[in-house]
């Protein structure tokens, strides 16, 4: 069986858990299965992960800079005519496309489609955006329903996703296959090269981009309000770039520009920063999956996040819970776990536990049986 993954997201994405998830996937198809030949196909990309795989995947394509938006409307429009003729020169005849994120315009190569739906943020948080990013974010959601129906099976990274996917686009239930994600290897097998915390003070870790649904503004309003933070204690704000001008005025305002720190690293640096967390709090207002769960707990890191159906449907009873919505309820929780040596370890001992539950080899293998589904139903 061959397995073509589309140019979309390589081109969209230098990093990221999208582009990740692929390549996990793709990886492990490589090596577990003489009878599997998974394919990458894009001619201009611009993604890290590519260079990692590219030894046991077949990748199509080279990597390009591809830097601003009307360079990567270029790429993709670019890798939308060259794909066909590309497979054609190297014979890549697909049994499965999975088409790596949204699009009108497919590739034009014949064989059944896939998709994987990670989250509907645009459909069910676009009231909180900007009149020109809401527009935007209709035009995706256009987009992403003509991709779903013309899927053969799509895949969903939670029961949570599942379930708004149901909800708001009408797919029938048996359409869609739920499959978890996984996380890096490096939050399970630490690099101990360097046993020094990171910081000498106590510091509470949040993780990845901060604006619109990730409630960062909330978050360090409680942070600001808690125990913890008028105690002089730090937040490290890792990845997710450098705070914008609104968030340096907020910051400056709540009277803690001295107690947080943005900084950014790779995935071994980050294990690090969760392995020496006091916690790692995750305060969204909506989520499709949530791979910083899974690391922090691989990591034994306590986690602290938000009320809301996906997180508790990953962390199940390995993470203390609050309102999203009260920065004075994410206050009160995180000084009780804080506080409590007690919750920390148990915390800690069900992350780790949790965390085993969920690999990129089940990942990928659940993904293959979805590909043999789709198969079993379009051959003649």
């Amino acid at each position: 069986m061959q397995v073509v993954f589309d140019h979309q997201i390589f081109a969209l994405q230098q990093h990221g858990g999208i582009s990740r998830y692929f390549v996990e996937v793709a990886r492990w198809l490589a090596g577990n299965s003489a009878q599997i030949e998974p394919v990458i196909l894009a001619p201009f990309h611009s993604n890290e992960y590519l260079s990692d795989v590219n030894e046991v995947v077949k990748v199509l394509g080279r990597k390009t800079r591809i830097e601003s938006r009307m360079i990567t409307e270029f790429a993709l429009a670019a890798n939308k005519m060259t794909s066909p003729k590309l497979a054609r020169d190297f014979r890549v005849c697909p049994d499965v496309i999975h088409e790596t994120y949204y699009t009108r315009n497919p590739i034009r190569i014949k064989a059944p489609r896939v998709i994987t739906v990670f989250d509907m943020i645009h459909e069910l948080q676009s009231e909180r955006l900007s009149k020109a990013r809401r527009l935007l974010a209709q035009s995706l959601t256009s987009t992403k329903r003509q991709a779903i129906q013309r899927a053969d099976k799509i895949f969903a990274i939670s029961e949570s996703t599942k379930r708004d996917l149901v909800a708001l686009f009408g797919i029938p239930e048996e359409r869609i296959q739920v499959t978890y994600l996984a996380h890096s290897h490096h939050f399970t097998e630490p690099d101990l090269s360097s046993n020094s915390r990171p910081l000498e003070q106590p510091y509470i870790l949040f993780v990845g981009r901060r604006g619109w649904y990730k409630n960062f503004s909330l978050f360090i309003r409680g942070f600001a309000a808690s125990r913890f933070g008028k105690t002089g204690n730090k937040i490290v704000a890792f990845g997710g770039g450098k705070f914008n001008s609104q968030e340096l005025a907020l910051i400056k305002q709540l009277g803690i520009i001295d107690q947080i720190i943005q900084i950014g690293g790779s995935d071994r640096d980050l294990a690090k920063y969760y392995g020496a967390a006091e916690c790692f709090v995750f305060p969204s207002l909506y989520e499709g999956f949530g791979i910083p769960l899974l690391e922090a707990m691989a990591s034994g890191c306590p986690v602290v996040c938000s009320r809301i159906s996906c997180f508790k449907e990953i962390a199940s009873d390995a993470a203390e819970y609050f309102d999203p919505q009260s920065h004075e309820e994410i206050a009160t929780t995180v000084d009780s776990v804080i506080s409590s040596e007690t919750k920390k370890q148990k915390l800690t001992s069900a992350g780790r536990l949790r965390a085993k539950e969920f690999s990129w080899s089940r990942c990928a293998q659940e993904t293959l049986d979805g590909y043999k589904d789709v198969l079993s139903v379009t051959e003649p």
